[in-house]
């Protein structure tokens, strides 16, 4: 059985993104596999203050939820990260999450390595109320380019436009959309 995290970048609750993510859910239940979510507004996260101290003392300055979604990550090795498009980007909650990640390198020899190149494959979902991927903006690139820094194989992109008139619980096609998500 392979585990699943799941870091949901949406501040809202019960709307197009956790509505996505509970259908991603019951896609992987019928593998055997399960997902544990990470919703970023629920968690206690501070933003990365460039102090480089996690590169000096190998440690954040910052004690919050950060290293528990870390270490699940490390043991699960598969990770699913959906973020709304907020002003053609990710949501703030995700960027902390994201800009966090640099806590992730090791400085060494005038060159960053990778604490998480361990063969973790990642899904990357950008849902949009736009209908255009001008609309979309950067969300996929702005989850996309750190993750690949970091050695994660993308394994799939999904973007989702047009939630105004088609929100995600509407969707008559979304179990055909969940099919076609590539899961490794």
């Amino acid at each position: 059985m392979n585990k699943w995290i799941a870091i949901n970048g949406s501040p809202r609750k019960g709307k197009n993104t956790d509505t996505f993510l509970e259908n991603f859910r019951s896609l992987i239940s019928c593998t055997g596999d399960s997902v544990n979510e990470y919703k970023l507004s629920e968690l206690h996260l501070n933003p990365c203050k460039g102090c480089y101290l996690c590169q000096k003392e190998k440690t954040c300055l910052h004690n919050d939820d950060f290293q528990k979604i870390i270490m699940a990550i490390k043991a699960s090795k598969n990770i699913i990260l959906v973020s709304p498009t907020y002003n053609y980007n990710v949501t703030s909650e995700m960027k902390i999450f994201l800009d966090r990640l640099f806590c992730e390198f090791t400085f060494k020899d005038s060159k960053y390595y990778s604490n998480l190149d361990i063969g973790i494959n990642a899904i990357i979902v950008g849902i949009c109320a736009g209908k255009t991927n001008e609309s979309m903006g950067l969300t996929i690139d702005a989850m996309k380019r750190p993750l690949l820094d970091h050695g994660i194989k993308i394994v799939d992109e999904i973007e989702y436009f047009d939630t105004k008139n088609n929100p995600v619980f509407k969707n008559a096609n979304l179990s055909q959309l969940m099919e076609s998500i590539k899961l490794r």
